[in-house]
């Protein structure tokens, strides 16, 4: 996966049905990519456990359509700078994304 180079540790995105306008878009499945190497060690050091998880977390945000945020606060922002749980904004967009319609067909 070209897009784990350096620093970054897992890419993940939702994929998205065939659509004809953007209201009628929803997304159906998604995949996460994980680091292996980076992840190997960052279990072996302190706080690894933690750091991990929070990964995991911030891609599978991802995941179901949420996007960066520029609070550093926020597990969502770009960067993990010490974030080991979603944070009030995080789970803000998780209930917004919660309210959207479900499709079924």
């Amino acid at each position: 996966m070209p897009d784990l180079h350096g620093p970054v540790a897992g890419v993940a995105g939702p994929a998205g049905a065939p659509h004809y306008t953007s209201d009628q878009q929803h997304w159906v499945s998604g995949t996460v990519y994980l680091d292996g190497p980076q992840f190997r060690a960052l279990l072996q050091s302190v706080d690894g456990s933690a750091a991990a998880r929070a990964i995991v977390m911030h891609e599978f945000g991802h995941l179901v359509g949420l996007a960066h945020v520029p609070a550093q606060d926020q597990l969502m922002y770009e960067s993990n700078i010490g974030q080991r749980g979603f944070g009030p904004g995080d789970k803000e967009g998780l209930r917004q994304l919660g309210l959207g319609p479900c499709f079924t067909g």
